[in-house]
């Protein structure tokens, strides 16, 4: 296994994502970079960038009394899995309409905020490569308050889309 971490205690920037190629020798694809940059809801960007509607999938989830912990795929309406997500979701700092969403396991907590008019963002703390996957991981926060850490795992076949 091949792994290549930047890490990043302010924000990822492009000179990151320069030193990410530099160390993986890898040439890093432009949707790639930016989903690593992107602060903002990345189903959102995903549609946008691909002009495809996608969803969620929620694989599997646990919830002790303080955390929930929650592994799912964002996936194209073709059902072609574009990013595998872990999430570690603070309950404390969760309003109790969002958790009982979460719950429900039918929407991704970005679009469960964008519903609700929630402003969300994200604090990008690392980047990196495994076995030529890209991802990133970051702090989730709703309004102000840290709601999570998230690692998101690009799994995007970008062969597929540049034949488009």
């Amino acid at each position: 296994m091949r792994s290549y971490r930047i890490l990043n205690s302010k924000c990822v920037s492009p000179e990151n994502i320069y030193q990410l190629e530099g160390k993986s020798g890898i040439k890093i694809h432009k949707f790639h970079k930016l989903l690593l940059l992107d602060t903002g809801n990345t189903q959102m960007v995903l549609e946008s960038l691909l002009n495809i509607k996608n969803y969620v999938r929620v694989l599997n989830q646990n919830e002790t009394r303080n955390l929930i912990v929650r592994r799912s795929m964002i996936l194209s309406i073709y059902d072609d899995p574009l990013v595998i997500t872990k999430s570690v979701l603070y309950t404390k700092t969760l309003p109790s309409f969002i958790i009982q969403e979460i719950r429900d396991r039918k929407v991704g907590l970005g679009k469960i905020a964008q519903i609700h008019g929630i402003f969300t963002s994200k604090k990008v703390t690392e980047i990196g490569c495994i076995n030529g996957l890209i991802y990133k991981k970051y702090i989730f926060f709703l309004d102000e308050s840290k709601v999570g850490n998230i690692k998101e795992t690009f799994v995007l076949d970008l062969d597929k889309l540049d034949s488009n």
